[in-house]
C-alpha cells in the first residue's frame, strides 16, 4: 500500500494462504520471504515478537506511553523516532535483573558496585535473556506493578527530552532520541530496578531530572556527546553515546548518583564523578597488583 500511494507503483505479485502453521514454520516462512528483501534486524525481532510471544511486548509499550496508541515497532529503528523492539525487551530484562540485585543490598551499599546493565540481542534469534524472564514470568511479565511504574516514568522522561531539544537551537536527533539510545535506556531501567528496594532514592530517580544551568534538556546530551574522561580514546563519541558496556556501567552511576539528591542535575560535575567512581570501583575490584 505504501509503494501504491506513494510512489504509484502498482505490480501483482500473487499471494499463498497456508492454514495450520506451527509458530516456528510460521516463523520461518516470515524469515524466507522477508530475506528476499533485505529485511533489517527490527523488523526480524518485531516478527519473532508477534510470532512467540504474542502482542503482550507491544501492548505494554502502549500502555506505559513509549508508543502511542496504533502504533507498533518501527521496521527499521534507525529512521523511526520511537522505540524498538529491541529496547523495549532491554527496558524489562534489565528492570528485574536490576530488582534482583537491589534486595540483597543495604541502602549504604548501592553505590559501591559496578553494574552490567544488559543489551537484549537483535536479529533472527530470540534473546536468551528476554526468553528467561518471560518463562519465568508469565502473564504477571506484563502486569507487574514496579515494571509499568518504572515504564510510564521513564516514557515521561524521554518525553521531557524531546520536547525540550525540539524547542532548542540544538535540534539533533541524537539529541532528542538520547533516552531511547541503548546505553541510557538499559542504565535508566537497571538502576530502577535495583532501587526497588530503596524507595526514597527510587523516588528520585523515577522524576524527570530538572535541565542543568545553561542546558535545555534534562539528560544534558550535549553535555555527554562532548564528554571526554582523561583514560578515553581522542576518537571517543562522549558519554552515553555507545551500546557496549562500559557505557552502560557508567550511566547505571550516573543515574545512581543522580538519585542520592531530588535537586542534582546531570551537570559536568555530576558526570565527572560518576564516572571517576567506576572507574575507581572497577580498579579497585582487581586487587592490589605488582
Amino acid at each position: 500500500m505504501d509503494a501504491f500511494q506513494d510512489k504509484k507503483v502498482s505490480r501483482y505479485h500473487g499471494f499463498r494462504v497456508y492454514f495450520g502453521l506451527a509458530k516456528e514454520q510460521r516463523n520461518e516462512l516470515a524469515l524466507i520471504s522477508n530475506t528476499n528483501i533485505a529485511a533489517s534486524n527490527d523488523l526480524f525481532d518485531r516478527q519473532l515478537e508477534e510470532t512467540y510471544m504474542g502482542p503482550h511486548l507491544r501492548k505494554w509499550s502502549t500502555e506505559v506511553g513509549l508508543l502511542k496508541k496504533g502504533e507498533d515497532f518501527p521496521d527499521v529503528g534507525s529512521h523511526a523516532e520511537r522505540i524498538t523492539t529491541q529496547a523495549a525487551r532491554t527496558f524489562l530484562v534489565n528492570y528485574f535483573k536490576g530488582k534482583e540485585i537491589g534486595t540483597q543490598l543495604a541502602d549504604n551499599q548501592l553505590d559501591r558496585n559496578v553494574y552490567e546493565p544488559y543489551l537484549c540481542r537483535t536479529g533472527i534469534f530470540l534473546d536468551e535473556e528476554y526468553l528467561r524472564l518471560t518463562d519465568a514470568m508469565g502473564e504477571n511479565l506484563w502486569t507487574d506493578k514496579g515494571a509499568i511504574t518504572a515504564g510510564k516514568a521513564f516514557a515521561k522522561l524521554h518525553k521531557a527530552q524531546y520536547d525540550a531539544i525540539k524547542k532548542s537551537k540544538s535540534n539533533f536527533k541524537v539529541y532528542r532520541m538520547k533516552a531511547l539510545t541503548p546505553s541510557v535506556l538499559s542504565a535508566w531501567s537497571y538502576v530502577s530496578g535495583v532501587l526497588q528496594s530503596h524507595q526514597e532514592r527510587l523516588n528520585v530517580h523515577l522524576s524527570v531530572p530538572p535541565a542543568p544551568k545553561g542546558a535545555p534538556d534534562p539528560l544534558n546530551a550535549e553535555e555527554m556527546y562532548k564528554f571526554r574522561y582523561y583514560q578515553d580514546i581522542e576518537t571517543s563519541r562522549g558519554l552515553g553515546t555507545r551500546a557496549v558496556a562500559k557505557d552502560r556501567q557508567r550511566m547505571a552511576q550516573v543515574f545512581l548518583a543522580r538519585s542520592i539528591d531530588p535537586a542534582a542535575t546531570l551537570d559536568k560535575k555530576l558526570l565527572n564523578q560518576a564516572i571517576n567512581q567506576v572507574a575507581a570501583l572497577r580498579f579497585f575490584s582487581r586487587g592490589y597488583t605488582a
